[in-house]
């Protein structure tokens, strides 16, 4: 089944996916909670036995054209699709959360969590179909080529016939929960649920803001706001990180494993450190 997608092109993806949903022994879903990082995404899952594909279609304005960050794959830093349709969307900056990001990073996910701990390793690839013309489409695709992760990716740009078929006919979907995909997306949601839970525990977070208060043992003046504001800028230049990212529902939606999790957490600490001692 991958190997045949990774050969489709705008002209063909259409048919290939329709014919694909007819497969009795193909599972076939669109997946609204995935993960986080895809929430109120269109995701579609295509699954056989040893194989699982994410489809993420993407829909813009006809006639968009948007340049990519090529740097997408850190999972606490979004990049963005810059909009380039109109001189005036190009002075103002217009831009948008990438969706390159959001697909490599729960592709990501999905291949870390599904095998994690399996001795028959299940192919994952994701792809990407929009009808944004990527105007960096080339450099794009370079990038996705040298990426050392397990999973395959590919992107589809300026699928407009696609989307508009699709906004119109949708695709067929074979939901069988006896299929091998409904068997991998079940394992795959107890583990991600199960991970979220135990690193979101407040009493957790408690202890790591302890442990690291004891750790780091700081000795700020609670009316030295320059001190706080210097080690704040610190954090930011250490992890590259701006306030927002450092949000705990936001920078754990965008960690895809537990040590990240962690990690994340660690820093997340720090930040109420510092709010704290503000105060």
């Amino acid at each position: 089944m991958i190997r045949k997608l990774k050969r489709q092109n705008p002209e063909t993806i259409f048919r290939f996916l329709s014919h694909l949903g007819q497969q009795v022994d193909v599972y076939v879903n669109i997946e609204e909670d995935l993960c986080p990082s895809l929430k109120d995404k269109s995701v579609y899952v295509y699954s056989v036995n040893g194989e699982l594909a994410l489809v993420m279609i993407d829909t813009v304005p006809s006639g968009t054209k948007e340049q990519a960050d090529l740097a997408f794959v850190h999972p606490l830093e979004p990049s963005y699709f810059k909009n380039l349709t109109t001189f005036r969307q190009q002075e103002k900056g217009e831009k948008r959360k990438s969706p390159l990001w959001n697909l490599f990073n729960a592709a990501k996910s999905v291949e870390e969590l599904l095998n994690e701990h399996r001795l028959f390793q299940v192919k994952v690839h994701a792809l990407l179909i929009t009808n944004s013309l990527i105007v960096n489409y080339d450099e794009v695709r370079e990038v996705i080529s040298h990426e050392k992760e397990h999973f395959s990716m590919t992107v589809l740009h300026d699928c407009q016939p696609f989307c508009d078929q699709w906004l119109v006919q949708k695709l067929p979907l074979n939901q069988s929960s006896c299929l091998a995909g409904a068997v991998y997306l079940r394992e795959y949601k107890c583990k991600l649920a199960g991970g979220m839970q135990d690193e979101i525990d407040e009493e957790e977070i408690a202890k790591l803001l302890a442990d690291y208060v004891d750790e780091e043992d700081f000795a700020v003046n609670r009316n030295d706001d320059e001190k706080v504001e210097r080690d704040e800028d610190l954090l930011a230049d250490e992890y590259g990180l701006d306030e927002s990212a450092l949000n705990v529902s936001t920078g754990l939606a965008a960690c895809r494993t537990l040590n990240e999790r962690k990690r994340f957490l660690i820093r997340y600490a720090k930040q109420q450190f510092f709010e704290r001692v503000r105060r």
